[in-house]
C-alpha cells in the first residue's frame, strides 16, 4: 500500500467529514473586502514588476531611435 494512502482513514477522515458536514460561518463584509484588495494589491504588483521590466528592455533595446 503507498504511503500516502495510510493517511485515508481513522479518525482524522471523521473529523474531516465533520468539518465539511458544520461548514464555518461566511466572512463578514470587511474581511471580505480585505481580502479582495490584498488580491488586488499582489497581482497589481506583478503587473507592474513585469511592466517594469519589459518597458525597461525595450527602452534598452530601441533607446537609440528615441533620441536620434
Amino acid at each position: 500500500m503507498p504511503g500516502f494512502a495510510l493517511g485515508a482513514g481513522g479518525e482524522t477522515a471523521l473529523a474531516r467529514v465533520r468539518r465539511m458536514l458544520t461548514p464555518h460561518e461566511p466572512l463578514a463584509r470587511r474581511e471580505r473586502l480585505t481580502g479582495l484588495a490584498a488580491v488586488a494589491a499582489l497581482l497589481a504588483a506583478a503587473v507592474a514588476a513585469v511592466a517594469a521590466a519589459g518597458l525597461a528592455s525595450f527602452l534598452a533595446h530601441h533607446c537609440h531611435s528615441f533620441f536620434a
